[in-house]
């Protein structure tokens, strides 16, 4: 083998250990630091290796992950992916092209003397000091956040709180499309399709969350909603009455100015039994 064949040789096994690399490395270093960050808070989860991150399309993929603490019920992930773009990482811009989140179940409950924990895990484990996140504030300009499209499907939250009821949302769908933080003016799209405690939740509209003045547009249509329904979160109302039910299609228009002024607009049609 002649000198120029050894080199061509050499040259292409490097190419392939960077392609490899580049395309397995990733992943690895990102289980080892999920899975880390997880066993430093405590957190007991599975799952976790079936992270995986394709530098070439862009894309990472994670799920099914199970995580909680202690005799709690598990919290579940069924699936996350999402496509990101690198190019507007360079003006501190995290753009996604689409997120997809399905099959979460989370329950969060509120104790007597007013705890939070999301199955299991106490919420102040996550929440730092006021004193840091000023001192995060103070650091140089916020990156932006934005994403074309985000959708959570199939999933699942009950919120227990101890002192009054519980709250059970399932999820069909809820999809936003168009929020970017470096566009506050121009409207991000939103649609809904949940039950709350049985009663039916059909949303849709758009809004500005970003903007100096907030705006909020929605168009709402709430089905099914009778009294032991509602009762279920909220108590007992102290009233012989117990039944009735409660369907109505609304429009609501409303604006946070940023001087603190709210103004809402409200108009449809309410069916009370």
């Amino acid at each position: 083998m002649s000198r120029g064949q050894r080199l061509a040789v050499i040259l292409l096994v490097v190419l392939l250990a960077l392609g490899l690399l580049v395309s397995f490395g990733p992943r690895y270093i990102a289980r080892y630091l999920v899975a880390s960050q997880l066993d430093e808070l405590g957190i007991e989860h599975q799952g976790v290796e079936t992270l995986k991150i394709n530098p070439w399309t862009r894309e990472i993929w994670l799920g099914p992950v199970l995580f909680g603490t202690g005799p709690s019920d598990p919290g579940q992930l069924g699936e996350l992916g999402l496509r990101f773009r690198l190019k507007p990482l360079l003006n501190r811009r995290m753009s996604l092209k689409r997120l997809l989140v399905r099959g979460v179940d989370l329950v969060v409950t509120r104790s007597q003397d007013g705890e939070v924990a999301l199955n299991g895990i106490p919420l102040s484990r996550f929440i730092s000091p006021p004193e840091e996140r000023e001192k995060v504030t103070e650091k140089g300009s916020a990156w932006g956040a934005g994403a074309n499209v985000i959708e959570l499907v199939d999933s699942r939250l009950i919120f227990d709180d101890r002192r009054r009821g519980d709250l059970e949302v399932e999820v069909e769908r809820l999809t936003l499309r168009e929020f970017e933080t470096w566009k506050p003016e121009r409207p991000g799209l939103f649609e809904l399709a949940a039950k709350v405690n049985g009663i039916q939740l059909n949303w849709s509209g758009e809004a500005r969350p970003f903007a100096d003045n907030i705006t909020l547009a929605i168009d709402s249509s709430t089905r099914d909603a009778d009294v032991p329904k509602i009762v279920r979160f909220t108590g007992p109302w102290g009233l012989d009455r117990r039944e009735g039910t409660y369907d109505a299609a609304l429009k609501y228009e409303m604006t946070l100015f940023n001087s603190g002024r709210i103004e809402g607009h409200t108009k449809g049609s309410i069916d009370i039994e």
